[in-house]
């Protein structure tokens, strides 16, 4: 049933390639099956000493490897082009716009297929990202919707489906929903760029123009803590993030909607809400990958998939791991992104006027939905010492702008919900 199984993995093309090449091996596999609980899959293949030479340190000779990688450069610049990335994933948006950065694109993004609807109404883009899986609305009904209505300004802009799961025939699949292309997760730097120098219109695209940034001669502080987690891997954050700086970004955001994320996931699975759920730990699964953290995202895919197939069971003994695992993680990262308390010393205090003006230019960044305007202003702001009520305030305002939630942001400065 392709339409109530359409995010499960995998047509067994895969087990078809697999024992033919075993065949091919002079080897063997053989499957041991239960519906509901499970398959175990035994692999044959017969092998013959051809030397006694020690291997060596194969992980020293793998780092020396990654080390030889050619760094990423961004192949082309649009300072003309203007692109909408819609995905509920505050974390995933943010690693767009760092592989992004240097092209000079302006980046529009959202988090819900509702806020997608209502920003193309009078914004012209030339090309959209959309999540395919995303509670409430996903990417297909979006699409559908964007299709249907003659209420805006984009009828003819490409449409690019965002997915974390890569399935056999996903291009035909995605398609036939009328989808232009489409895009796996974690988003791969190159994969990107080729999509985007295909599908700009060209005279807004310019190629051939690299990095000439001097590369780091030391490790930083962020990288040194990172490291010193064992479950973390860092290499692969920055591969998928594209370079120190949008790793750090994004494993920043990753952490501050950690908690965010686990009471969702909780709340879904207390009220018996396994759609929801199902679509969470999606969410956990790709962003935790994204990040380097790969045991969490393997527990949030077997989770998921148990919420598709109602595996009950599963998902009664899954979540109490994730969320286990989500409070160590959360407590480990801690230590790489809260300051120790300097509060008191070496940094100056804000004065009433200075405050007030950046309470102000956060409106006008919050209005203008400016994620990145948003955000230099709370960093300056955090720079100084202020009162707690202040410090509490602009945690809040944080928080908000971790989950594009622009609303709430303006709530909060005009004193919306605060104790009188």
């Amino acid at each position: 049933d392709l339409t109530r199984n359409k995010s499960v993995e995998g047509t067994g093309l895969g087990l078809a390639i697999t024992y033919n090449l075993l065949k091919m091996m002079n080897g063997s596999i053989e499957v041991e099956s239960e519906y509901g609980k499970g398959s175990d899959f035994i692999i044959k293949l017969p092998q013959k000493v051809v030397g006694v030479t020690q291997i060596g340190d194969f992980e020293k000779r793998f780092q020396t490897y990654s080390a030889d990688r050619e760094e990423y450069h961004e192949s082309f610049r649009a300072p003309d082009a203007r692109i909408l990335v819609v995905d509920d994933t505050p974390v995933n948006l943010t690693v767009i716009s760092g592989l992004l950065k240097k092209t000079d694109i302006t980046i529009d993004k959202c988090l819900s297929g509702m806020e997608c609807l209502e920003m193309i109404k009078d914004v012209k883009y030339d090309l959209i990202f959309l999540d395919y899986r995303m509670p409430e609305m996903d990417g297909s009904e979006t699409l559908k919707r964007i299709k249907a209505s003659n209420a805006h300004v984009n009828p003819d802009t490409p449409v690019i489906v965002l997915t974390a799961n890569a399935i056999a025939g996903a291009r035909e699949k995605f398609m036939s929903e009328g989808f232009d292309d489409y895009l796996t997760k974690p988003v791969d730097s190159s994969k990107l760029e080729n999509m985007m120098i295909n599908w700009l219109p060209r005279d807004k695209v310019q190629l051939g123009v690299k990095s000439d940034e001097e590369e780091y001669l030391y490790e930083s502080e962020f990288l040194r803590k990172v490291r010193a987690i064992p479950y973390v891997d860092a290499d692969e954050g920055m591969i998928n993030c594209g370079d120190e700086e949008g790793y750090e970004e994004a494993l920043k955001i990753y952490y501050e909607s950690l908690m965010p994320k686990k009471k969702a996931i909780s709340d879904c699975y207390e009220s018996g809400d396994i759609k929801n759920y199902s679509i969470h730990v999606h969410a956990l699964k790709s962003t935790s990958r994204l990040c380097g953290i790969e045991e969490l995202g393997a527990l949030a895919e077997t989770l998921e998939l148990a919420g598709d197939a109602g595996d009950m069971d599963t998902i009664n003994e899954g979540t109490p791991k994730a969320f286990d695992y989500m409070d160590i993680i959360y407590s480990d990262l801690s230590g790489v992104f809260e300051k120790e308390d300097d509060f008191d010393e070496g940094m100056e205090w804000i004065d009433d006027s200075a405050l007030s003006d950046g309470y102000q230019a956060i409106r006008e960044f919050a209005e203008a939905m400016d994620f990145d305007g948003t955000k230099f202003i709370i960093d300056q702001l955090q720079e100084y010492a202020m009162g707690e009520k202040d410090s509490k305030k602009i945690s809040d305002i944080k928080d908000c702008m971790n989950r594009l939630d622009w609303d709430s942001i303006i709530d909060i400065l005009d004193g919306k919900g605060e104790d009188n």
